[in-house]
């Protein structure tokens, strides 16, 4: 399912591209994004329970290609889900967290003040839980991470984000606020 939305975004990307590339590029792609420059995001949901994260981007640079400006950075993302759940007439909460540091690239719209962010790299990941029948809590392991946000600027250095973020085992997804200085 999630290698399937993952395909999916990539397809919509692809096609957006593909879409706009016949039309002159001054006419639909921008960058929102300078050199140097530290981005903050911060968002919260609700998935199977309360979902937070927060993210800390240093942007490093902008690819051209074919006319079309796409910025790059290196991120470090974490998240926080809270829920609890009943099995079997017993209730129980479980906490999952995650840590990843991951490269980003931008792609923004000039005719609409939105921009699109996809991120990959590697997350470290843990859940603590009160169920009594796991008793290996703590560091989950090393896996997959991957972060797609979608940003509405309101301000030069201020947007209204929705993302969805993975981290190893679990996903989250939040409305939030992006800051950039």
């Amino acid at each position: 399912m999630k290698k399937r939305f993952l395909i999916g975004i990539a397809l919509m990307l692809l096609a957006a591209v593909g879409l706009f590339a016949q039309t002159p590029v001054q006419s639909w792609a921008k960058s929102y994004n300078r050199d140097g420059q530290i981005d903050l995001y911060a968002s919260v949901g609700y998935w199977l329970g309360i979902c937070v994260s927060a993210t800390g981007e240093y942007v490093i640079g902008e690819w051209n290609i074919g006319g079309i400006p796409f910025d790059y950075g290196v991120q470090v993302m974490g998240i926080f889900e809270n829920y609890s759940t009943d099995i079997l007439t017993e209730t129980f909460s479980v906490n999952y967290w995650g840590v990843a540091p991951m490269f980003a690239v931008h792609m923004g719209l000039s005719n609409a003040p939105f921009e699109f962010i996809v991120a990959a790299g590697l997350g470290f990941y843990g859940y603590m839980t009160d169920e009594p029948s796991l008793d290996d809590q703590g560091f989950g392991g090393i896996g997959f991470a991957t972060s797609e946000t979608a940003i509405w600027y309101f301000a030069d250095n201020m947007g209204l984000l929705v993302q969805f973020a993975y981290v190893g085992a679990t996903s989250i997804w939040g409305i939030g606020i992006r800051y950039g200085f």
